[in-house]
């Protein structure tokens, strides 16, 4: 029979690994349910068996308990590796979240002084290791602390026994030879102050007969409940197994109906192969004819631009001779009406005024030399022309960026940006552009996906700490482009995001002109900008100058690129960027949005806002 104080009776583990440490798991139970420790420490883990007893005895009881359990680390056994590390945390996790502290490999820095009231050392056959835990972890333990030793009966050459008998020799003890034996201690003056103390010290034997009971039936019960499971699981397949036997036939049948369908659209199904070949002709012969013509239209083209040269020089030739003409170019102007005709006396005084002229031409000397023919101006330099015109000054920079600080609507732009092994060169460049913006209200929500290479993570280190608006995230693996993109979306808190590349770079007016054009368009959900690219040589070139809205340019390609942003609550709304159109993901998103929007876009003013692209030989495409 049970004493009074024990409530192990029902008690059952929900961690049952059997071993040694079974035939103590009644009285780990009523040491907390009585005792009601308010912190207990596990040193060894083992099986997790002893440690999660505690905890979930401390649960059932609604006991303020705190169960800590430490990890001896081991040269031979990482902690992934150790079964019973993995079942503690995942119990924790679990049941005890609240409860249960697993330490690996742990110090008592953490312990205060005094504070644990139950200690059991488990998981140890060498006297030495106890002796120094035993050394180190006294100064922790409270003045009525239980101190547990699980092995005492182990045989070794430096037994368990030898360190607990120095260590017992000033205290209450007792020894319990069930399984490879447990050891328990306390000071001697407290000994008698429950009693669960009076009965383990002074009734010992008489108690560990009824523990030994209660274990036996607790493992029956563990026992019965697993053959329970198992006839259950067998009596689960055998249902399965008739169903299935009953289902044969069934099938059997659909089976062959299938066949006899097969069979009847066999015929169709070789005339649908017979007019594929033909189809197959048709195309190739086609294509055959498509390339023709694609050679005629080059070969077209190049002549085109031989006489678009010969055109331009004859006007360069045209402009050269009207400069050196005595007429001032009158002579090259076509006479649309006849010629009038002069009289005598109008002929004999023009005859006279060319004689004047003559006789001033010899006086002067030789008419100057031909003027040179203007260099006709290239794209190249029209476009830099452009930019001088066009872009903010220095001073101007500085007033949109004085002004902008008092508006009262400042929207925030989150620039969403996923890298993977981007060169530290391009990410520079790029996280130089956003720190020069003229408009300070925004962020950079950066998913590092897992980048190898040691120049671009000490990069993103670098600029994560040099710039508190720059947020950044580093996955273990690469995700793709479209996750690698969700992610930054979850992460970002601004009222629009921008989609950027990483080898992007962005003029410093650009972010100022979006959030104008927000606040002058408030019920807009998109916007974009045009964009260039940047040679290798650092020069700006090849500009898309982009049109207003335009469904069916857009129908045809992705021509509103970068810079595009996007309302933050509508891009979540649409469910983030789709995995399946990894490098076309940018636009898959933009149709997806531009059919579904009545307000769809507004345009930055070209001569406004200019996002320009790297040119690299390793680049996918020059825009995602």
């Amino acid at each position: 029979m049970l004493p009074q104080f024990s409530r192990a009776g029902n008690f059952e583990p929900k961690l049952y690994t059997g071993g040694g440490m079974r035939f103590y798991l009644p009285l780990l139970h009523d040491i907390v349910a009585s005792e009601k420790p308010a912190l207990i420490v596990t040193l060894g883990l083992g099986d997790a068996q002893a440690h999660l007893a505690f905890c979930q005895t401390a649960a059932q009881h609604n006991i303020s308990s705190r169960c800590a359990a430490i990890r001896r680390a081991t040269l031979d056994e990482d902690v992934a590796d150790d079964p019973g590390w993995q079942r503690a945390q995942k119990a924790t996790a679990e049941f005890f979240p609240t409860i249960s502290q697993l330490i690996d490999g742990g110090s008592t820095t953490e312990f205060s002084d005094g504070s644990v009231n139950v200690l059991l050392i488990d998981d140890v056959d060498s006297a030495e290791t106890i002796r120094l835990e035993l050394e180190l972890w006294s100064p922790k333990l409270s003045s009525d602390a239980l101190v547990m030793l699980h092995g005492l009966d182990l045989e070794r050459t430096d037994p368990p026994r030898s360190a607990w008998s120095t260590f017992v020799k000033e205290k209450a003890a007792v020894e319990f030879h069930n399984g490879i034996g447990l050891g328990i201690a306390t000071n001697r003056a407290e000994m008698k102050s429950s009693p669960l103390r009076e009965a383990i010290f002074l009734n010992t034997a008489a108690l560990g007969r009824t523990y030994q009971v209660v274990a036996n039936l607790m493992q029956a019960r563990v026992q019965a409940k697993h053959a329970e499971d198992r006839a259950r699981m067998l009596q689960a397949r055998q249902l399965w197994f008739d169903a299935a036997f009953e289902d044969r036939s069934k099938a059997q049948a659909v089976m062959e109906y299938q066949h006899r369908v097969i069979g009847d659209l066999e015929p169709q199904l070789a005339a649908s192969r017979k007019d594929r070949a033909k189809a197959q002709l048709v195309m190739e012969n086609q294509f055959d004819q498509l390339q023709s013509l694609a050679a005629a239209l080059e070969q077209t083209q190049t002549q085109l631009d031989k006489a678009y040269q010969k055109i331009a020089d004859l006007k360069n030739l045209i402009n050269v001779a009207k400069a050196a003409c005595r007429k001032k170019g009158r002579c090259f102007d076509i006479r649309k009406e006849p010629k009038p005709k002069r009289t005598v006396a109008e002929r004999v005084a023009r005859e006279f005024a060319r004689t004047k002229r003559r006789a001033r031409r010899v006086l002067r000397g030789p008419e100057p030399a031909d003027i040179p023919a203007q260099k006709a101006e290239q794209p190249e330099e029209r476009y830099q022309n452009w930019i001088t015109g066009h872009e903010p000054t220095p001073e101007q920079l500085e007033l949109q960026r004085r002004e902008s600080v008092d508006w009262e609507n400042r929207p925030k732009i989150s620039l969403l940006i996923p890298v993977f092994n981007t060169p530290a060169k391009f990410l520079d460049e790029l996280l130089e552009s956003l720190v020069a913006q003229s408009y300070e209200n925004w962020e950079a929500c950066i998913i590092d996906g897992g980048s190898t290479e040691k120049a671009t993570r000490n990069a993103l280190r670098r600029w994560e700490n040099s710039e508190p608006r720059i947020q950044l995230e580093r996955l273990e693996q690469n995700l793709g482009v479209s996750e690698n993109t969700n992610r930054a979306l979850r992460n970002a808190t601004g009222d629009f995001i921008a989609l950027v590349d990483h080898d992007d770079r962005l003029p410093p007016f650009a972010l100022y002109e979006l959030a104008a054009a927000i606040r002058r368009e408030a019920g807009a959900e998109i916007f974009y900008s045009d964009e260039d690219r940047l040679s290798e040589a650092g020069v700006r070139g090849r500009p898309f100058f982009k049109p207003e809205w335009s469904p069916e340019l857009l129908f045809s390609f992705m021509y509103i690129g970068h810079l595009t942003a996007y309302r933050r609550a509508f891009a979540l709304e649409l469910g983030g960027f789709r995995k399946e159109f990894d490098l076309s993901q940018d636009y898959d998103f933009a149709l997806r949005a531009t059919l579904s929007l009545a307000l769809i876009l507004v345009t930055l003013a070209a001569e406004f806002v200019t996002t320009t692209a790297n040119i690299v030989p390793s680049s996918v495409s020059s825009i995602l």
